[in-house]
């Protein structure tokens, strides 16, 4: 299997129309016709243009942070996880 192939059997119909919107947005700059009806059969013309909006704006962080280089924050222990769980079962009031 290419690394640029979905496998079929982890993704329903549904999903696996969404992620081919999505790589045929990345890939552009035009999307095929199949790709749109395939997409579609399951979501309305809105969804679809939220989804493309969706990559794009992702797209477009992923672009800024390259472009100038910014250093990620490296998540360091699990404390502000472990209070999300502390306060999720009552335990902070």
């Amino acid at each position: 299997m290419e690394h640029s192939e979905l496998d079929p059997a982890v993704f329903s119909q549904e999903e696996l129309a969404a992620l081919n919107l999505a790589a045929a947005v990345l890939a552009g700059p035009k999307v095929s016709d199949s790709v749109f009806a395939s997409a579609r059969k399951y979501v309305s013309d809105r969804q679809i243009v939220e989804m493309v909006a969706l990559v794009g704006y992702y797209w477009m962080l992923g672009r800024v942070a390259t472009v100038f280089q910014v250093d990620l924050d490296v998540a360091q222990g699990t404390s502000v996880f472990d209070a999300g769980v502390q306060l999720a079962n009552g335990k902070n009031r």
